[in-house]
């Protein structure tokens, strides 16, 4: 298995569980496994089962996506950052080990 860098240990993490738990590599499994991860690391177990979790994170992602499409649509709805995206998602994106 390919080591990454302490710097990014959401990676390392994320990289380890898909490892260690292959039926979690099917996109169907996507949001149970992420929502097992961060259910772990906030200790939150009892506070809110599994299934609660993939839920909140299926509707997460996809207001995500509507919220970022009204506001392609819609420009007087941005907020004074929304022209920094591409210079925020260049520097994450070096952060994160893409290449050009």
């Amino acid at each position: 298995m390919r080591r990454l860098s302490n710097h990014n240990t959401m990676a390392f993490n994320l990289e380890n569980y898909l490892s260690e738990n292959p039926p979690a590599r099917e996109r169907k499994w996507r949001n149970h496994a992420i929502g097992t991860i961060l259910r772990r690391k906030y200790g939150i177990e009892d506070f809110i089962t599994q299934s609660s979790m993939a839920e909140l994170l299926k509707d997460f992602s996809s207001m995500s996506r509507q919220w970022r499409k009204i506001l392609m649509d819609n420009p007087h709805l941005r907020g004074e950052d929304y022209q920094e995206k591409a210079d925020l998602m260049a520097h994450k994106r070096s952060e994160l080990g893409y290449k050009n």
